[in-house]
């Protein structure tokens, strides 16, 4: 039984008809081979051409083994394809060259990759692939996934009124045109402004990181200049407090005429210049030129001091 399963198997490879010399092996790999019957036949337009010698898995594909007849060279851009000729029968592989095609032929050893292969699309497939999506449950994470996108979108009134919202804001969108276009065309504007001063632009982004580093650190050193001002200020402020402030007051208060005068100077320097001179000119001048004379109206004696004033003046003639 081992000879002969060792025979038949040598035979798989064998186009009917041929002898060994006569062919030579391709490789072939597909993403999936599921189904295919042991010696599968090789068709090319129709024409059985070989048989499936083989078939191996490397990583994640199939490399299918076949048979070719050696008459029959096939050009490297050759696809292969996993068909059936019923609806229900086995499965066979199919290559199929492009049309007029020239360049280098498949020799024996070469491989079909992967991206010039079709798997089977066959019923068993098919009827596979559904049965794992209703019974492994995908069909009911599906329909849950339908549920919750119903419950996550807005109900009818909601979406009429996002709607209405947003036919609105199209509406305003379009009203606004103008000032759009004012926008852009100031957009392009500072883009144009920005490209004639690249230079001054490129300056600023040169050397601006190193200034704008300095004036962090001056800014630094003032507010340490102010903390240290701290221990500068501290005897004035307990000067202020405690017993010495009731003297401190009573002293500002008698230099607080004096800086007001002080205060006041260059307003009341031109009155009293006006007055002195108003006195010269209207008083004094006139009585030394013997056209005054003074009157006296009253006198407020202190002491007996204004009588003798008195008396002394009219001593020497002047009252």
């Amino acid at each position: 039984m081992v000879v002969a399963a060792l025979v038949a198997g040598c035979d798989l490879g064998v186009v009917p008809g041929a002898n060994r010399d006569d062919t030579y092996r391709l490789n072939i790999e597909f993403s999936s081979v599921l189904n295919i019957p042991s010696g599968a036949k090789v068709l090319v337009d129709g024409v059985p051409v070989g048989r499936l010698a083989g078939v191996a898995l490397r990583r994640d594909r199939a490399v299918v083994t076949i048979t070719l007849d050696r008459k029959r060279l096939l050009p490297d851009s050759t696809r292969a394809e996993l068909r059936q000729m019923t609806l229900l029968g086995d499965l066979y592989i199919a290559l199929v060259p492009p049309s007029g095609a020239d360049g280098p032929m498949l020799r024996d050893g070469a491989t079909i990759p992967i991206t010039q292969t079709e798997p089977p699309a066959n019923v068993e497939t098919t009827l596979l692939s559904l049965s794992q999506f209703i019974n492994g449950g995908l069909l009911a994470r599906a329909q849950e996934l339908g549920r919750k996108a119903n419950a996550a979108l807005p109900g009818p009134d909601e979406l009429r009124r996002l709607s209405g919202s947003a036919a609105h804001q199209l509406s305003q969108l379009g009203d606004s045109v103008d000032r759009m276009d004012r926008l852009v065309q100031n957009g392009s504007a500072m883009v144009g402004s920005l490209a004639r001063n690249r230079a001054t632009v490129e300056r600023t982004l040169t050397i601006g990181p190193e200034r704008f580093a300095a004036i962090q650190q001056m800014l630094l050193s003032i507010i340490e200049l102010i903390a240290d001002l701290r221990v500068l200020t501290k005897p004035g402020g307990d000067l202020l407090a405690g017993r010495t402030y009731p003297d401190l007051k009573r002293m500002l208060s008698q230099a607080n005429p004096w800086l007001m005068e002080i205060a006041r100077a260059d307003t009341s320097v031109p009155e009293n210049l006006t007055a002195l001179r108003d006195l010269l000119v209207a008083k004094i001048q006139p009585f030394l030129l013997g056209r005054g004379q003074v009157d006296i109206t009253r006198i407020d004696d202190t002491k007996g001091r204004a009588t003798k004033v008195v008396d002394l003046l009219q001593a020497i003639g002047v009252v």
